[in-house]
């Protein structure tokens, strides 16, 4: 696959009590497995999700500020994002 980063979103599910972290800026970071080969620049798109409503319509959307892959104290293949929220932006008027 072949992307430019930085034009790139990803769109994963959330639990909810790690999605209300997000949102109130206390969670900054996500041990994910990397099989999209996430970069610094790209986004992302949490989508809250429970195994009782599956999507609950709620979403934020994330800046990856950096990709750390650190095989010493991860599994392969397993990596720490670190992102920002990204400002939100209303309906265009």
């Amino acid at each position: 696959m072949h992307r430019t980063t930085g034009n790139y979103c990803h769109w994963l599910k959330i639990l909810p009590q790690y999605f209300a972290q997000v949102v109130a800026g206390t969670k900054t970071a996500e041990l994910r497995y990397n099989d999209r080969a996430f970069a610094a620049g790209e986004e992302m798109l949490l989508r809250e999700w429970s195994e009782q409503t599956e999507f609950t319509g709620r979403e934020v959307r994330v800046l990856i500020t950096d990709v750390l892959e650190y095989p010493e104290a991860l599994r392969p293949g397993w990596v720490m994002i670190s992102f920002t929220l990204k400002p939100w932006r209303g309906p265009q008027q």
